[in-house]
């Protein structure tokens, strides 16, 4: 039972679950800069809708093709810079 309560030192043991992991929007959205756009099939509209709006929130459009089954996410304006 000491051995849980003992305080150590160095690196932790490889656990099953080491945080949340990183989303593939977050690498590719905030870097998007205008007129640029993507395809987006329809069953990931609604995580691509909630993604554009945490990383790019007014600055797109997600339109959806006339002809197919999928959407268009568009940035209509770049991001202020700092």
């Amino acid at each position: 039972m000491s051995n849980y309560y003992k305080v150590k030192s160095g690196p932790i043991p490889e656990t099953l679950c080491r945080g949340r992991s990183k989303g593939k929007w977050v690498d590719v959205l905030p870097q998007m800069k205008a007129g640029q756009w993507m395809e987006v099939p329809e069953k990931a509209h609604a995580r691509a809708s909630a993604a554009a709006n945490s990383y790019l929130k007014s600055r797109y459009s997600l339109l959806k093709l006339k002809n197919r089954s999928s959407y268009v996410l568009v940035v209509t304006k770049s991001a202020k810079s700092a």
